[in-house]
């Protein structure tokens, strides 16, 4: 995926999907391959009940605000 951005032309990027691990990977790479805009967006939301897989979510949710330009 890093390849194909980084040799693209796009004015911006615009990632909707339904997990949280996959918008990160992906605003990540594109973030990485230079991109002039990552549009983060989601409309799935579920509350983890065990205390590491929230920890997890949001350290994810951290890296989507530092990777995305539009939140």
């Amino acid at each position: 995926m890093y390849k194909f951005l980084k040799k693209s032309n796009y004015d911006g990027i615009h990632i909707n999907s339904g997990t949280t691990e996959f918008v990160a990977q992906v605003s990540f790479v594109a973030k990485l391959a230079k991109q002039k805009n990552v549009i983060v967006h989601s409309h799935s939301f579920y509350e983890e009940k065990n205390i590491l897989k929230k920890v997890l979510k949001f350290c994810l949710k951290l890296i989507i605000k530092f990777c995305s330009d539009y939140k």
